[in-house]
Parts: structure tokens; sequence; C-alpha cells
């Protein structure tokens, strides 16, 4: 975490030296850096959000000065066609949740805003669009204590959309298989199990359950899933974290083991190690929510599943 905190104010820092464009902006910060995990082999994976009055073209020159500055500074920036390549506009990420126009990395910005974020630039703009986003997941929750499936609809999507892109690249992605295979299994489990643990606590609160979510959102996944533990009075918390601190340092030298091909898989003791810890982050997790179904309000447990 220390690391993690230290080099986040250096790139703060770098960042900040590049002259800024008009309008409202930010710089979301995801990834191991925003869970405050990071180590000194750790990638920055950042993206540009901009409002209806920023012009797009001087925003994309804008975030190309910033990746320009951050790698001459010896910091590894984001795949540049990925979903972290392109800026978006905040009224369009959020106009388009559900519609036919909504791609893959459209989905990916907005679920990520709520599942692990901080900000780089304009902490003012990325809290209000981080907060407009929630608000429209529980539009029309009211006084009446409705539950926010909305957002738990799009979470389940989200996951499952990386689960399936996993399964299509298996094979064809060289020597990244592997790191991508304990990702998913760790840290993308992780930050779908974090908001999940705040959907299902928020729904046992007299309070509106978008009031509950978002005084929680800085919260890292980790600590969200410690609420829910701490919520139903469950051991699980520990053993959760016991294996996730094994991935966390183990993969900081997954590099030099990555090269093992997928057919080989289960002669890699490192594998085989990683394998075993997923498993027990997965199990104690489920344990979690089927034990405790009762505690849940039922339109929520229900939606988990249909």
């Amino acid at each position: 975490m220390e690391y993690s905190e230290v080099t986040l104010q250096r790139i703060r820092t770098v960042v900040d030296q590049v002259t800024k464009p008009k309008g409202d902006f930010c710089i979301v910060l995801n990834g191991s850096f925003a869970r405050s995990e990071a180590h000194k082999k750790s990638d920055i994976d950042f993206w540009l959000l901009i409002s209806d009055e920023s012009d797009p073209a001087e925003a994309e020159k804008y975030l190309s000065e910033v990746r320009c500055a951050l790698t001459e500074n010896g910091f590894v920036c984001p795949n540049p066609e990925g979903a972290f390549a392109r800026a978006n506009i905040l009224d369009k990420l959020i106009g388009k949740a559900g519609s036919k126009g909504d791609d893959a990395d459209g989905i990916t910005q907005r679920m990520l805003l709520l599942m692990e974020s901080t900000w780089l630039v304009n902490e003012d703009f990325f809290v209000e669009s981080r907060n407009k986003i929630l608000a429209h997941y529980c539009k029309g929750l009211g006084s009446e204590q409705k539950q926010p499936i909305y957002l738990l609809n799009d979470l389940i999507r989200y996951f499952r959309m990386i689960c399936v892109n996993y399964q299509y690249n298996t094979g064809d992605d060289g020597e990244k298989w592997l790191i991508r295979n304990v990702k998913l299994r760790h840290s993308r489990v992780l930050i779908y199990a974090g908001l999940l643990s705040l959907i299902l606590v928020s729904s046992t609160k007299d309070e509106l359950a978008e009031k509950f979510i978002l005084e929680n959102l800085d919260l890292t996944p980790l600590e969200r899933v410690f609420l829910l533990c701490e919520a139903v009075e469950s051991s699980s918390f520990d053993r959760i974290a016991s294996a996730y601190d094994h991935f966390l340092e183990t993969v900081k030298e997954m590099a030099s083991v990555s090269s093992d091909t997928y057919e080989g898989r289960h002669q890699n003791p490192g594998y085989r190690s990683l394998r075993t810890s997923s498993s027990m982050i997965s199990a104690e997790l489920t344990t979690l929510v089927l034990e405790n179904r009762r505690k849940w309000h039922h339109s929520i447990f229900e939606a988990l599943i249909f």
C-alpha cells in the first residue's frame, strides 16, 4: 500500500505539469494503483472523462501528452487501443447504458468507476461524475426501499463479459494467458465482489441504497468485502485476505513464468498455488452470499440468479 500511495503522488505530480484542456474533465485511474496494491512492475490504467462543453479533439491531444509525459518518466501506460485509449463524454457514458450503442469500452469505464477507481487530475469532477453514474443506476428508487437491480444487472453483465472475453482470448494470447488467468480469478473476482458487497449490505439497511453505496465508494474492493463480512458477523474475511495476499505477492514474479504454455499450466507450481488461492476466495465468497441469503432483500438475491 505504501508503494502505491507514494508512486501515485509521483504520477499526479508528473501529470499536473501537462497543460490542461478547457472545460470540465478528469483523468480516472483504475487497476492496481486504484486498489492501493501496485508494485514496481505495475502499469498505469487511466482514461479521460470530459463534459459536453469540452472539445474532444483537444481532450485527445491532452491525453496523448499525458501518456508521453508518463512514459518519459519511466511509467508504463495503458494499451493505446484498449478500453482506456480514448476520452469519453460523461453524459454519453451515462445515456448509453443498456442501449444498442453501449459498447464494451463504455461498460468497462462506467463499471470500473464504481468498482475500483480514483483520480489523477481534477478530483472534484471525478467525484461528481462517479456520483452521477451511481445516481443514474439508482434512479426511481425513492423512499419505498426499492433495490438497485439496474446496477446489479450491469455489474453482472460486466463481470460475465470479461469472463467470456478471457475465454475468447485463451490460446491466442501467447505469453499473456497466465497473467490474464490469475488476475481474472483474483483481482477481477474481488472487484466484482466488492461492489456486490455494497449492494448486498445496502439491502439490509433502513437508509436508501444509493446513500449507503455512495458513502462507501472510496473503500477498496477488499475493504468492501470486509464490510460484508462484518455485516453478517462472518469469519471469512481473514481467509479471503490471506489468499488474496498470496496472489499479490506471487503476481509480482509472474513475468518470469508467464511464458509457460497453456497446455502445461498444471505442471507450473506457481499456477497451481494460485489456483488454490483463487478457489479459496471464490468458495468463501459463495458461502458468504448463500448462507446469508435470508438477510439480503429477496429481490436482490433473486436477481443474482434470474
